[in-house]
């Protein structure tokens, strides 16, 4: 048997079958005003299998997590942003939406990791990055999920 199966857990969350498996194809929204970063982690994530959203600021992924209900399963955000740094973004998204996990992307220290990881990120993600260690994150804080 193969094709499409729906799921009760989240509407927005494509199930599929492979095998005897279920496996989750996770939605991904990807937050970063430089467009060579955003279509980076959208080429990475979208050769990973995953289903990509973008948004170029803080505002913009808060307005896009408020229409879809919280509905992406993570949200990789940047920290140095217009509008909203990266740490507030991780901070509102733990408060309003607690399903959705959050990747922090920095080029910065140890600082921003620890206000981060406060604030609720789920990871870290140093600038510059591999493929492998953004999927090596990505399985990190979602164990159950592949693309």
């Amino acid at each position: 048997m193969s094709g499409g199966v729906s799921g009760d857990r989240n509407s927005s969350t494509a199930l599929f079958l492979t095998g005897e498996t279920i496996m989750e194809k996770l939605r991904i929204l990807v937050v970063d005003d430089d467009p060579l970063i955003r279509k980076l982690v959208e080429a990475f994530l979208t050769k990973g299998g995953y289903q990509v959203g973008l948004v170029t600021d803080g505002l913009k992924a808060q307005e896009a997590l408020t229409r879809e209900k919280g509905g992406y399963d993570l949200v990789i955000t940047d920290h140095r942003m217009p509008h909203l740094l990266g740490v507030e973004l991780v901070r509102w998204i733990k408060l309003t939406y607690p399903r959705p996990k959050v990747i922090l992307m920095t080029g910065e220290g140890e600082g921003v990791t620890s206000v981060a990881r406060a604030a609720g990120a789920d990871g870290i993600l140093k600038k510059p990055f591999t493929y492998d260690r953004l999927m090596q994150l990505i399985a990190e804080c979602n164990p159950t999920s592949t693309p």
